[in-house]
């Protein structure tokens, strides 16, 4: 007979395809979409930067930072740019036992000491650096920007 209910075999199936689509949604957001939401870049400066005239180029200066990734995820240093009687000069190019050039990716857990070059004469050259006088550097990643403060030690 006929009255509009379902038979029990039916209302299981149901009831375990709905568990089925909610059991889904539960563990795609856990292992999918949280871990996503969480990963967080952070770059910790260790010890201190330097700035200093490198001996072994011609009319560069140089600046050795290292960083550490004590964040979730990868973080891309792009480049950096120096401060100088208020005009900002970028990088010409990066040295760390890696390549030479930039970008360069810290993934978590990573430390990496890097030395920004930028050109002390000729083509952009930035204005000349004095001794025991302090900089501001801003280290620009795929994250947003860090700003350091750096003596110079001719």
């Amino acid at each position: 007979m006929r009255d509009g209910r379902l038979s029990i075999p039916v209302l299981a199936i149901l009831t375990f395809a709905t568990l089925v689509i909610v059991g889904s949604s539960i563990l795609t957001y856990f292992y999918v979409i949280a871990p996503q939401a969480t990963r967080q870049s952070s770059l910790q400066v260790i010890g201190e930067p330097i700035l200093y005239k490198m001996h072994y180029y011609i009319d560069r200066y140089g600046l050795s930072v290292t960083f550490k990734n004590v964040g979730t995820a990868p973080v891309k240093i792009l480049y950096a740019e120096i401060i100088v009687e208020g005009e900002a000069f970028s990088c010409h190019k990066a040295l760390s036992r890696e390549k030479y050039k930039l970008p360069k990716i810290i993934s978590p857990g990573e430390s990496l000491n890097v030395i920004f070059l930028w050109n002390a004469s000729g083509a952009h050259a930035i204005t000349p650096l004095e001794e025991d006088e302090t900089y501001t550097i801003i280290v620009v990643t795929d994250f947003g920007q860090i700003e350091l403060m750096a003596e110079y030690r001719g």
